[in-house]
């Protein structure tokens, strides 16, 4: 299902035949998977091209394409069989003006979890530079586009973003003698450098800082660099939190956000609007699920578009679905 809607709630009237829609940074173009799961863009004049195309029978493209900054290249992440019946992965950079690979470099195994549809990124973004891919999925990964170098950033997942050369993020281990999940620690990382605790989990766990539901949480920063969003569980069970924290005076602070609202339902979808004063999120709360709009600075909400499901299962679709707001 792909939906456009008006930053006033009405609808846009065109389609995308595939799944995990992206904006192009110029907001010309949309990036997205078909239904026989090929790689194509398509403009709101339905013009499309054809980017990438992988062997259906034993390849799969997962859906969550990602643009560069530039808008010159897309990365996906390929799965393939091989011949003695194991699974490997790699993230293959598009160059979009050719409409050919550019770069494929093989990731680590059990960096991307299979089924990918249950268990999908907790990350996959390009840094600011377009030299870096950030890939976490059951751990955390970047990738160096060009030299093909790749790190390991977390064996845990992470909920994680870029700002300026390094990455901010929460791990998230499960925690002892049980399934579930915990925030165990908030660092920052540049890549070839050791990473820098800013919270531990008897601090996170003081400023009510835990696990979202039904994923382990969002982190976004805002496209000029100055603001990051971080939504994460609350003490209220259904509920979540979300904080705006400001990057002009450096490391975001957790405890002490610039804004917190408290959000009925989970955030399982996060994205700034363009002039940066608002955000979307996709919440859901029982069997509905809601497109809002947040305002940063008073927390007004408005309703962008929501659906009601009888069907529990139907709600699980949603849970990491591509939300892109155009530039």
């Amino acid at each position: 299902m792909v939906r456009a809607v008006s930053q006033d709630g009405s609808q846009v009237d065109f389609s995308i035949a595939g799944t995990a829609p992206a904006w192009s940074p110029d907001g010309r173009w949309i990036g997205y998977v078909s239904e026989d799961g090929q790689l194509f863009v398509t403009n709101t004049s339905n013009e499309s091209k054809k980017l990438l195309r992988v062997d259906e029978g034993g390849e799969l493209l997962i859906a969550h394409p990602m643009w560069s900054p530039d808008g010159g290249r897309i990365a996906v992440v390929v799965r393939a069989l091989e011949a003695n019946n194991k699974i490997t992965s790699a993230l293959v950079i598009v160059d979009v003006a050719t409409r050919k690979v550019r770069t494929s470099h093989k990731l680590p195994d059990d960096v991307v979890a299979f089924p990918a549809h249950l268990t999908p990124p907790g990350r996959f973004r390009w840094s600011p530079d377009g030299r870096h891919v950030l890939v976490a999925w059951e751990y955390a990964v970047v990738v160096d586009v060009e030299k093909g170098r790749v790190e390991t950033i977390s064996k845990d997942p992470i909920v994680g973003e870029w700002v300026g050369d390094h990455i901010y993020y929460i791990a998230v281990p499960r925690a002892k003698d049980s399934v579930n999940r915990v925030y165990n620690g908030f660092y920052a990382k540049r890549p070839g450098q050791a990473a820098t605790e800013l919270m531990n989990q008897a601090e996170l766990e003081a400023a009510g800082v835990g696990v979202a539901a039904p994923t382990y949480g969002s982190m976004v920063a805002a496209p000029n660099g100055a603001a990051l969003a971080v939504s994460t569980g609350s003490p209220d069970v259904g509920s979540s939190v979300l904080r705006v924290c400001d990057l002009k005076a450096g490391a975001p602070s957790l405890a002490d956000p610039a804004q917190k609202f408290e959000l009925d339902g989970g955030v399982v979808a996060l994205d700034w609007a363009p002039g940066q004063d608002s955000l979307a999120a996709v919440i859901v709360a029982g069997n509905v699920v809601s497109v809002v709009r947040i305002d940063v600075t008073s927390g007004e909400r408005q309703v962008l578009a929501t659906w009601q499901f009888e069907d529990p299962m139907e709600v699980e679709l949603f849970v990491h679905k591509a939300l892109s707001w155009t530039r």
